[in-house]
């Protein structure tokens, strides 16, 4: 989730004591080198990962309404989920759980500080974590009809009403620039999207603060729009009621101008 990377960036370079990230950043770019030269080439490369914290919008401003949210809201939330659950739709790992799964190990469960508090607040996200490590040795399945589980319905509401207008805006400010790239906003052949499109304003738990515009994200965005508008009528009826429940509706009617696709490791438009 894309937007779990914001308290998970916090954490990690909100730490007094940076000696354990930049030694595993040492490992990944230099594991041959001698210990105390690899935490040297880490801190080096490791605080230009620190810098980007403002560019997505994790200020002095944010930083409070960030922690409130993790600690009060979505871990609350997370942790009475698996308090019940093994996994986020069941007895067995779905898409989502991996989502969820790689910003909270990488860059909470590993980090020594946030581990702790991770343990102290939420004791049963911990240990989703840790089955999380061999999802494959569960034999269980999901949960029967597609039921999605009352305990999820304020996680999906914090989504849509946080991250959805991030991801419309995007959406739109991507189509302002074609129209200046091209004549009209015409594709004639495959035009590289830029990694970033200057900032724009959005609101973390009721803080309005500038992130920069990730254009990268309506690639995912992408999916669930399509896979909506895909279904028929009648199935649209059994997903309506949920989507209305998660204040999710006008979300699935927005209209993409233009579609993103990944080609080798570049995103560009067709």
């Amino acid at each position: 989730d894309e937007w779990l990377l914001i308290p998970a960036m916090y954490y990690r370079w909100n730490n007094p004591d940076l000696r354990f990230t930049y030694r595993e950043f040492g490992k990944v770019i230099s594991p041959k080198l001698p210990g105390l030269m690899r935490g040297m080439m880490g801190k080096k490369i490791g605080a230009r990962f620190k810098g980007m914290t403002q560019i997505l919008g994790i200020t002095e401003k944010t930083k409070p309404a960030i922690k409130h949210w993790f600690e009060q809201a979505f871990l609350v939330d997370l942790d009475r989920h698996f308090q019940q659950y093994n996994f986020l739709l069941g007895g067995a790992p779905c898409i989502a759980d991996f989502s969820f799964y790689g910003p909270l190990y990488a860059h909470l469960y590993r980090e020594p500080n946030s581990c702790d508090m991770l343990a102290r607040l939420a004791p049963n996200v911990v240990l989703w974590i840790e089955r999380m490590h061999d999802a494959s040795s569960f034999s269980g399945g999901w949960f029967e009809d597609d039921v999605i589980p009352e305990t999820l319905l304020p996680i999906l509401c914090n989504v849509f009403e946080s991250q959805w207008p991030v991801l419309e805006h995007t959406a739109d400010r991507l189509a302002e620039w074609l129209l200046q790239e091209t004549e009209g906003g015409k594709v004639s052949g495959p035009i590289n999207v830029p990694r970033q499109l200057g900032t724009h304003k959005f609101t973390f738990n009721g803080v309005e603060a500038l992130r920069v515009v990730l254009p990268q994200v309506q690639w995912m965005m992408q999916r669930p729009l399509k896979y909506y508008h895909s279904l028929r009528a009648q199935q649209k009826l059994q997903i309506d009621p949920l989507l209305r429940q998660t204040n999710a509706s006008h979300a699935m009617q927005f209209s993409l101008k233009y579609q993103i696709v990944r080609v080798g490791n570049r995103f560009v438009i067709e």
